[in-house]
């Protein structure tokens, strides 16, 4: 049934080459982190597509983050009642 499945719908790869983005490791916040993807898009060190691919998926990260804050904050509060 795999084998069916594999051919039937198979797993798309990657067809970027990696890439390094200069300053990422060193950035502590999520908008460090942004500024480093948009400073190495506009210094041609990253292609503008897979710039803005990271750029969303930081900001869907903060999303995530805020939501597990708004929840911690809601749950302490319900407790504390």
């Amino acid at each position: 049934a795999k084998i069916v499945l594999d051919r039937a719908a198979p797993l798309s790869k990657s067809t970027a080459p990696p890439i390094t983005i200069p300053d990422l490791a060193l950035a502590e916040t999520l908008s460090e982190k942004a500024g480093a993807v948009i400073n190495a898009v506009a210094n041609g060190e990253c292609p503008a597509d897979i710039g803005a691919m990271l750029i969303h998926s930081i900001g869907a990260l903060s999303k995530i983050i805020e939501i597990d804050e708004l929840d911690r904050r809601l749950s302490a509060l319900e407790g504390s009642v």
